[in-house]
């Protein structure tokens, strides 16, 4: 029992700083998050709305959110609910007057 309890005090920090290395190989790993796509209704975004239907994009990366209003589309994108809208230059030049910071990609 004694020789128990003193082996225990010799080899427990040494196995506490063996796990401590060890894990610091593995680095943490935060969960990838879904891109939030916001597309606007309109004839150009509809490819788009097509391919989340008919699940051509990974559901694990895109999440395609239909809203039918262009007001709303800027409305989600500005408060942080998407983070990509599809919007008609009309519609990103009022974001860009109201305020919100944009970042445009050409197709």
């Amino acid at each position: 029992m004694k020789d128990t309890k003193a082996l225990l005090r010799r080899f427990l920090p040494l196995l506490c700083a063996v796990v401590l290395l060890a894990a610091s190989f593995f680095p943490y790993q935060e969960p990838k998050s879904r891109l939030r796509v916001v597309p606007g209704l309109w004839p150009a975004a509809e490819p788009l709305l097509v391919a989340g239907d008919l699940q051509m994009l990974p559901p694990n990366r895109f999440q395609i959110i239909e809203i039918p209003w262009a007001s709303a589309v800027a409305r989600a994108f500005g408060s942080g609910a998407a983070d990509v809208a599809v919007v008609t230059l009309e519609g990103a030049l009022r974001m860009r007057e109201a305020g919100q910071k944009l970042r445009c990609s050409r197709s």
